[in-house]
């Protein structure tokens, strides 16, 4: 290979990297371009919460659950409800948050970073909520109230929660929260926004070909599961994945 010449890995990179780029905002105060990557091509936009199968009179009590073991086991009795569900959310606890980056490079990194799914294409969502035909509201400070009694009357709230956790700052995380108004929360936010006079919401699809290659590649980039979960057990996943063999043939 000549020396001017881009492996594969690279070339999907700058594609993918001009497609992020494509739209412009300009002029706002919150990032209007958010990302989430998913494993699975055939996954839809759904909370974590909605995937259990249960009624929705039980999972809207379970939210309230939830924001209560948070706020006792971890003594974070001074925490806003909305600061627990988003530090549930990016511990693993089913919510009714979806969370998204504002960094287009973390999304990819969440398509390919599950070994498990090296066989099935993923897919990276590109969401620009002001296109979204008044389906979302953007909050420059929001409390889980408003979620049902916001006077905007949308159904979909996207929001940034302080970072007052580690994994919020590493992520760049921006959150959406569905109405539990008409149960709208169970509904995946890809057929909220789908019909929309302009693309709200894109995808790039990722060939499952090429994603241990990505993954080695935006681990050279230093974009591994510490720089995104931090702590110990983060930096653990970094190396085990450094010294996994499979990456190599």
């Amino acid at each position: 290979m000549g020396k001017n010449q881009l492996d594969n890995e690279s070339k999907l990179l700058a594609e993918y990297l001009t497609w992020a780029r494509k739209p412009r905002v300009i002029g706002t105060l919150l990032p209007m371009i958010i990302y989430r990557g998913h494993s699975d091509i055939t996954w839809n936009i759904s909370p974590t919460i909605c995937r259990k199968g249960y009624p929705p009179d039980i999972l809207k009590q379970s939210e309230k659950e939830i924001i209560d073991e948070y706020r006792l086991r971890l003594g974070l009795s001074d925490w806003p409800d909305i600061n627990l569900l988003a530090y549930a959310r990016h511990h693993g606890a089913p919510t009714r948050l979806v969370d998204w980056s504002q960094n287009p490079l973390i999304a990819l990194w969440f398509a390919v970073e599950d070994k498990n799914y090296d066989k099935i294409d993923g897919k990276v969502f590109q969401f620009l909520p002001h296109q979204s035909n008044d389906q979302v509201c953007v909050a420059l400070q929001f409390k889980l109230d408003n979620a049902e009694n916001c006077k905007c009357g949308r159904r979909i709230h996207l929001f940034q929660c302080p970072p007052v956790t580690e994994r919020a700052r590493n992520q760049k995380s921006i959150f959406t929260i569905t109405s539990f108004e008409d149960n709208s929360f169970m509904q995946p936010l890809n057929e909220i926004v789908t019909n929309t006079p302009k693309e709200a919401l894109r995808s790039f699809r990722i060939d499952s070909s090429m994603k241990k290659k990505l993954r080695v590649l935006l681990g050279d980039l230093h974009l591994d599961a510490y720089s995104i979960y931090g702590g110990a057990d983060g930096l653990g996943k970094a190396i085990d994945l450094k010294f996994d063999i499979t990456e190599h043939k």
